[in-house]
């Protein structure tokens, strides 16, 4: 059953394997400042990484929370490829509408463009 308080969205991007830890960093100019995250999991064998907006400028009166999961895996010409899934928790019967969602999503990859375009100029940032 679908749960209507539950939005969920995948995306993958390529990305340099330091991305992770310069993307974590920067996530407060995506929230416009203020930004309080719960690491989840770490999973330095999968490379997986999970953890949730728990306060902060992306949470409203609508928004409970937002979970991100994200996965690395290496691709054909040597670098990395990001999976991410993200899952927004939604309060009461708010429904987020489809313009939000893609406005949304572009966000995060302008923000992936800026973190990759810095890692491929500097390769020892954050090793």
């Amino acid at each position: 059953m679908h749960n209507p308080n539950r939005h969920i969205h995948k995306d993958t991007s390529t990305s340099n394997t330091n991305f992770l830890c310069v993307f974590s960093s920067l996530t407060q100019f995506l929230y416009a400042g203020f930004a309080k995250h719960q690491v989840d999991e770490i999973d330095e064998k999968t490379f997986t990484y999970k953890y949730t907006l728990i306060e902060g400028n992306g949470i409203s009166d609508n928004i409970e929370k937002v979970s991100y999961d994200i996965k690395f895996e290496g691709s054909s010409n040597g670098g990395t490829v990001s999976k991410m899934t993200t899952t927004i928790y939604t309060r009461g019967d708010f429904e987020i509408k489809e313009e939000d969602l893609k406005a949304g999503k572009e966000k995060v990859l302008g923000l992936y463009k800026v973190v990759e375009a810095y890692l491929i100029k500097n390769p020892d940032a954050y090793v």
